[in-house]
C-alpha cells in the first residue's frame, strides 16, 4: 500500500508540473542582425529580412507566420520612426519592446497563421501604438476560437506593432531560451526585469 501511494503521490507531482507549465508566451519583434532590437526573457522573431526565430522557438511553434495588413507607408522600423513622428535618442529603449516594430501610417493590422493545433483555444494580446520611445503598451485580445489563425483586422489609423502574447490552458511553457550569445554578447541583459519592458510606442503628434 505504501508503494502504491507514493507511486501516486509521484504521479500527482508530475501532473502538477505538467499543468503548471500551461500560460502565457511573449514573441518580440527584432531584427535579428541588431543586437538592439533584441529582449531578454522573450522569444524574439526576426520580422527583418528572412522571417523566422531568433534562437529556439516556442515549443511546438516553429512555423507560426506573422503577417500584417498595412497602408502606405509601412515597414519595419528598428531604432527609428516614420517622418517626422519622433526625432530622440532611442538609447533608452534598446533590448525592449519599444526599439523595434512594424509601422503604417493609415490603418494596420495583423495576421497570425499556423498557431499549433495542440494549443487548442488561445487569446493573442497584441502590443501596439504610435511609434515613439516611451508611453505605455495599448492592447487587445483576440482568440483563435481552436482554429491556426488569429487576425486582428484592420484596429488602428497608425501605429506599430512590437509584440505580442499568447495565453492558453495548452500552451507548453519550456524555459525562455536567451537569444544567440554571438548576437548578445557583452550586452549586459540579465538584469532587464518584464516590468521595465513594458514600455511601448506612444502615438507622438505629426508637425
Amino acid at each position: 500500500m505504501s508503494k502504491m501511494f507514493a507511486w501516486l503521490s509521484l504521479c500527482a507531482v508530475l501532473l502538477a508540473g505538467s499543468m503548471a507549465q500551461a500560460g502565457t508566451i511573449t514573441v518580440n519583434f527584432c531584427d535579428g542582425t541588431v543586437p538592439q532590437s533584441l529582449v531578454a526573457n522573450s522569444y524574439n522573431y526576426n520580422m527583418a529580412g528572412t522571417k523566422g526565430w531568433v534562437g529556439t522557438a516556442p515549443e511546438g511553434a516553429g512555423t507560426i507566420n506573422f503577417s500584417f495588413n498595412d497602408y502606405e507607408p509601412f515597414g519595419f522600423l528598428v531604432g527609428s520612426a516614420p517622418e517626422n513622428w519622433y526625432s530622440g535618442s532611442w538609447a533608452s529603449v534598446e533590448n525592449t519592446y519599444g526599439y523595434a516594430g512594424n509601422y503604417s501610417l493609415n490603418g494596420m493590422g495583423m495576421n497570425v497563421t499556423n498557431i499549433p493545433s495542440p494549443w487548442g483555444t488561445v487569446t493573442m494580446d497584441s502590443w501596439f501604438g504610435g511609434y515613439g520611445p516611451t508611453g505605455n503598451w495599448k492592447g487587445r485580445a483576440d482568440s483563435n476560437s481552436g482554429g491556426s489563425t488569429i487576425s486582428t483586422g484592420n484596429i488602428d489609423n497608425g501605429g506599430a506593432f512590437g509584440a505580442v502574447s499568447f495565453t492558453g490552458a495548452n500552451i507548453p511553457l519550456a524555459s525562455v531560451p536567451e537569444p544567440s550569445t554571438f548576437v548578445l554578447a557583452g550586452l549586459g541583459l540579465a538584469g532587464l526585469s518584464l516590468g521595465a519592458l513594458r514600455k511601448k510606442f506612444r502615438r507622438v503628434a505629426l508637425s
